[in-house]
């Protein structure tokens, strides 16, 4: 089924107003509240199933781990009901995880706290600096600066377009990766890390049961995963790469994973913050020089513009010492 953006805000601000303190609501008195609020019964039960996995809610689990009864908001989902109250945030979120084909928990939560926290810094520009106050000379504001930005959806991190010379896509293989990179194998039963669901939106029941009928991996007399032959050849070829960009970057695992190096990801990564850096110290000097003009105080665009000139050499230090090492081998 497919998350839908509208019901997690609608079913999360709704739950805002009838939870109460220490009363749990029981599934089917719950549900009852989809016609109420006009969500279809299914798509309002899958989307608390998603509000309860991406730890927005807490909720009481039967004996086959569906939800029995809801409790409370978590602080993780009331942070994320104060970021989209708002309809102009919301919006502007939807907007933003649509267009990149967006829909996880996480994602969402990510989005929206980026979201929330631009209309603040808008709001803050224009109250004290008196955005545009003077038509002739109006006050520079930081998002006409902004030509480019940081990644707020790293978690988008798979676009399986990549050809693993398999049957499987990148984003089943970190599967297998995960059941076998410990020394130690895990047993069939163990617990399912939630950023399989999370980030990845991945059924690892599902994949792991693939693996078994296609001979890859088999459950051994002890309750243990283990690999066959194949699932060796497999591992060997996929593991450590994959995991290793898995763990240490936030870049769509399938762009990177051919010619992966961390030291090379990482220095792009610091290029693109120096000309981010860039773009706010053009803002904080430009700003100077307007309040210098408007004989306004200048004391704390000064700190601003002395934090990213530290910050760029930094970085440029940083990007030698990269270079330098990739340079050694």
């Amino acid at each position: 089924m497919k998350l839908e953006l509208d019901n997690v805000r609608t079913i999360l601000l709704d739950f805002e107003k009838i939870l109460e303190y220490n009363k749990s609501f029981k599934i089917d008195k719950l549900s009852a509240r989809s016609e109420y609020l006009n969500i279809p019964k299914n798509d309002y039960l899958y989307t608390l199933d998603k509000l309860f996995e991406g730890n927005l809610i807490n909720c009481v689990t039967d004996n086959n781990s569906s939800i029995s009864s809801v409790l409370n908001v978590t602080y993780k989902g009331h942070e994320l009901i104060g970021d989209i109250r708002n309809d102009s945030n919301w919006i502007n979120t939807k907007k933003t995880a649509e267009s990149v084909g967006i829909t996880s928990i996480q994602s969402i939560r990510v989005i929206a706290k980026n979201t929330a926290e631009k209309t603040l810094d808008d709001a803050f520009v224009k109250r004290f600096f008196n955005y545009n106050l003077d038509e002739d000379d109006p006050t520079p504001f930081l998002n006409d600066y902004l030509t480019s930005t940081k990644n707020t959806a790293a978690d988008a991190r798979f676009n399986d377009n990549y050809d693993t010379g398999t049957s499987y896509t990148l984003r089943e293989l970190l599967v297998l990766v995960w059941w076998l990179r410990p020394k130690k194998s895990r047993e069939f039963n163990v617990k399912i890390p939630e950023y399989f669901v999370n980030i990845y939106s991945e059924d690892v029941h599902k994949i792991t049961d693939k693996f078994i009928n296609d001979e890859v991996l088999f459950i051994n007399d002890d309750n243990l995963i283990k690999p066959t032959v194949v699932g060796i050849i497999i591992y060997e070829k996929f593991g450590e790469r994959l995991w290793e960009i898995h763990s240490k970057s936030s870049a769509v695992i399938d762009e990177v994973f051919d010619n992966w190096n961390l030291n090379s990801y990482t220095i792009q990564l610091l290029k693109d913050s120096i000309n981010f850096n860039k773009q706010y110290l053009k803002y904080y000097n430009d700003l100077l020089l307007w309040q210098k003009r408007h004989d306004d105080k200048t004391a704390l665009t000064q700190l601003h513009i002395a934090y990213y000139v530290a910050e760029q050499k930094r970085i440029e230090n940083e990007i030698k010492s990269l270079e330098s090492q990739l340079n050694s081998h």
